[in-house]
């Protein structure tokens, strides 16, 4: 006779089965989640890791570029030329698991925007009018009409200056106040060009016609153009120190004809044919010189897992030593 399994005991045991089975699948489920957070975590930290190292790397090319700088001053203290070191193109270096690559370009070939105001006797930023006159000369040399350049300037010089009251054709903060969000006025120095996307008037399309000919240094101080570093794309900068007398295509000409050293002096650039007619009197604030004080530093690093791009703004002193003005990630727009 065959005995027999009470079947109270059979059941416990299936629960008993059941009950493992499902602490043995929840187990796994965390052993794995806990394995996906810590693969996780170590990529991250890997990732942290080559990130701060790459910047590293950027902020020693930065620190070399501007050796470089300051090594070609004491060469040649009175003029700069794409022919000086800091001017070459394509420099790459090497590194272990990686490369990096930098660039120096001239930071003063530009209308600086916030030339548009002076400071008077208190400290107030009022119109300068000479900067007005500049950037509706480029603005001219865009094809934007007379009057919608006056309008343009105005509006520029409102966002800037101390006051609160709109100069004609201007806007000031009850034009943005009703805007959705609402907003106002700087009333300070520009920080950056892309500041006038928030300004009436300065479309996209303008904005991106302007934008390779304007910068916004950290002066009201007028950008002189060093008419040894100008390149060919900027020509219209040379329509715009003549007034808008100039042609796109005599400036170009121009650019072109500039001797292979360099000129030596302001007074060559000023004695040729094209540009005669244009030279400022001699109590004009200049416009050009054959010197540049505005550098941009630009490193592209590529270390491990990480892509790092870094620009910096630096200006040449008097004594021939770089002062950091702005660091930043990721290029200048």
């Amino acid at each position: 006779m065959t005995a027999r399994v009470p079947t109270s005991r059979t059941s416990e045991r299936g629960v008993v089965l059941l009950t493992t089975l499902l602490l043995v699948a929840v187990l796994a489920a965390l052993i794995v989640a806990v394995m996906d957070d810590i693969r996780l975590a170590i990529k991250r930290t890997g990732n942290i890791r080559a990130h701060d190292q790459a910047l590293w790397y950027a902020r020693g090319a930065e620190n070399l570029g501007r050796e470089t700088i300051e090594r070609g001053w004491k060469i040649h203290p009175s003029v700069s030329t794409l022919n000086d070191a800091w001017a070459m193109e394509g420099v790459r270096f090497p590194i272990d698991n990686g490369v990096i690559a930098g660039r120096i370009r001239d930071g003063g070939n530009c209308f600086n925007l916030n030339s548009v105001v002076q400071r008077d006797g208190r400290g107030r930023f009022i119109a300068r009018l000479e900067g007005t006159a500049q950037l509706q000369a480029l603005l001219a040399a865009l094809d934007v009409n007379q009057s919608d350049a006056e309008a343009l300037a105005a509006v520029l010089v409102d966002w800037i200056d101390s006051d609160s009251a709109a100069s004609p054709g201007g806007a000031e903060d009850s034009e943005y106040m009703g805007r959705t969000p609402p907003y106002r006025t700087a009333g300070a120095l520009l920080v950056d060009v892309t500041e006038l996307r928030a300004m009436r008037g300065f479309s996209e399309k303008l904005y991106s016609a302007l934008r390779p000919f304007v910068c916004a240094l950290p002066t009201e101080t007028p950008s002189l153009v060093n008419v040894n570093t100008l390149m060919a794309e900027q020509a219209v900068l040379l329509v715009m120190l003549s007034g808008s007398g100039l042609s796109i295509s005599a400036a170009t000409r121009v650019i072109a004809a500039r001797p292979l050293t360099g000129f030596g002096t302001i007074d060559e650039f000023w004695a040729l044919d094209d540009m005669a007619p244009f030279k400022p009197a001699a109590e004009r604030p200049g416009v050009a010189d054959v010197k540049t004080r505005y550098y941009i530093l630009e490193t592209e690093v590529t270390y491990d897992t990480a892509e790092l791009t870094t620009a910096a703004l630096v200006e040449l002193n008097d004594a021939g030593k770089t002062q950091l003005h702005t660091r930043r990630i990721g290029a200048f727009e």
